[in-house]
């Protein structure tokens, strides 16, 4: 598996987002339509360099472009990252040697999501709460999958700051006697509490469980999926656990937006959010997340949003690439970009109140 001459002409490079669960890579050409996009389930494969080669071999091309940016679910630190959910490590020099990658970058998968924020149209997304316009400001992107990331893009003179964070693994705070009992069963169980030990999929069996214990009724179902389809099915423990895992969302979704200043909006990506949009649109996530005492006036002006679209991880690195490839970027002496420079802003999607007033504007086709 080589850097393949052959697409230096008709492809920009090659995007990733590399998830707890699911891989997911395409190509970029210089039209910036994304293409050739593979998706695979990451626990099949023993690293990033396996996943690269298997999607060379399904995409029946003889070798990858010179130029990457892959999205990872895990701290990027000095072009080096390990996946906090997966057996994984990469390094963005190894990984250039390996594969002769001329132009690679290594991003946080929430960074990803931050930048695809400002190209989703109206389409792309689906208010949570009242709806309420897009407006400029630093915004927050903030998810739910098999572990809990967050980052922030502050809009700068020279472009959009992607800001990663590693908000999932701060402590978890109980507000009443019903969380304050599941941290109690937690905190026996991995010893610290972190708010991705609650928000993710396996936090919600975590939740359905206790309320299991709690009413002395054994637990029918052991994945996210199946705790989700019992509370649709009326399944009384599973609408429990499922109601206080949309209460904490939105207590953790207005602490972030006064932790990372969000006036601009906080946004719900990740896997579990679009799968319980019904349930994140009853009233209780907004009312929690603006319920912040003094400063619940200022949370009512922030609009949230469920991001619909289908990879906003991979829209966000091909973002990504572009301005990488614009300003004729070189790697670093280890490989990798250590700091995300500013990205220059494409103009603003419609919003639907706008829409028939503006032009649809030029963006990548969804993968």
């Amino acid at each position: 598996m080589s850097a393949a001459s052959e697409f230096d002409h008709s492809i920009l490079g090659l995007i990733a987002d590399l998830g707890g669960t699911n891989a997911r890579l395409a190509l970029v050409d210089r039209s910036g339509r994304v293409r050739a996009r593979r998706a695979y389930r990451a626990a099949e494969f023993t690293s990033v360099e396996d996943v690269l080669g298997r999607y060379c071999e399904d995409t029946a091309v003889p070798g990858l472009p010179s130029a990457a940016v892959l999205g990872v679910a895990g701290r990027v630190a000095d072009g080096r990252a390990r996946f906090t959910n997966l057996d994984w490590e990469v390094d963005a020099h190894a990984l250039r040697e390996t594969v002769g990658f001329r132009t690679l970058e290594l991003i946080n998968d929430f960074v990803a999501q931050a930048l695809a924020v400002p190209e989703l149209a109206a389409a792309d997304l689906r208010p949570l709460g009242p709806p309420r316009p897009r407006q400029p400001g630093p915004v927050a992107v903030i998810g739910a999958a098999t572990g809990f990331g967050a980052a922030v893009l502050v809009p700068g003179r020279d472009g959009d700051i992607p800001i990663p964070s590693e908000a999932g693994h701060t402590a978890f705070a109980p507000t009443d006697e019903v969380e304050l009992d599941l941290w109690r069963g937690l905190k026996a169980r991995h010893g610290r509490v972190s708010i991705e030990r609650v928000l993710s999929g396996p936090g919600l069996v975590a939740i359905y469980e206790r309320f299991c214990d709690a009413s002395g009724t054994r637990p029918a179902a052991a994945q996210p999926a199946q705790v989700v389809a019992a509370a649709g099915e009326g399944n009384t423990a599973a609408r429990e656990a499922l109601e206080r895992f949309v209460r904490i969302y939105g207590q953790v979704a207005g602490d972030l937006a006064l932790t990372f200043g969000a006036s601009g909006g906080v946004y719900l990506s990740g896997g579990i959010a679009p799968k319980i949009y019904e349930w994140l649109n009853t009233g209780a996530f907004r009312t929690v997340l603006e319920g912040k005492g003094r400063l619940t006036a200022y949370l009512r002006k922030i609009p949230t949003f469920l991001v619909a679209h289908p990879d906003p991880g991979l829209l966000g690195a091909a973002r990504r690439l572009r301005q990488l490839q614009a300003a004729d970027a070189t790697p670093s002496a280890n490989g990798a970009a250590s700091r995300v420079r500013p990205v220059p802003r494409r103009p603003p999607a419609p919003t639907r109140a706008s829409r028939s007033q503006s032009k649809p504007e030029d963006r990548a086709s969804p993968p």
